[in-house]
């Protein structure tokens, strides 16, 4: 069976065969392996962090949709996190779930400039996606 865009997500049995094909002589297969392949569906995830720019200690709003093969995600969570401009790394701010629409959203307090960022750990059929988004605070 072969397997493209359209293969549902899921665990697939294959087997690999090797063959040596001497000069003008047919080929001989020397040996097979069976395996296994993992198949994930591709996810995408938004991010849009409002209002933009943002006054210091006024909230902001990081919001987006989930979707796997262009159909919404419904009931999943995505953690959100920030880097200030000049930091290193990001700190964790919270979480969110996708509602019926796919749609995820939450309000922080904007405290400093930087990047926002939401993540999509993925699943045994989907895989991992994350979205930035950067906002100025005033």
């Amino acid at each position: 069976m072969p397997i493209c865009g359209k293969s549902a997500a899921g665990r697939y049995k294959i087997t690999a065969y090797g063959m040596v094909q001497p000069m003008r002589e047919p080929a001989q297969y020397t040996n097979s392996i069976n395996s296994f392949l993992y198949l994930k569906r591709p996810s995408k995830l938004t991010l849009n962090a409002t209002p933009e720019p943002v006054v210091k200690g006024k909230k902001i709003t990081a919001r987006g949709v989930l979707t796997v093969d262009g159909k919404v995600v419904v009931g999943v969570p995505v953690k959100i996190y920030f880097r200030a401009y000049g930091a290193k790394s990001y700190t964790y701010k919270g979480a969110a779930r996708t509602n019926a629409k796919g749609v995820y959203g939450t309000r922080f307090t904007a405290a400093r400039s930087g990047v926002w960022k939401v993540v999509y750990a993925g699943g045994p059929a989907r895989n991992p996606a994350a979205a930035v988004d950067a906002v100025k605070v005033r």
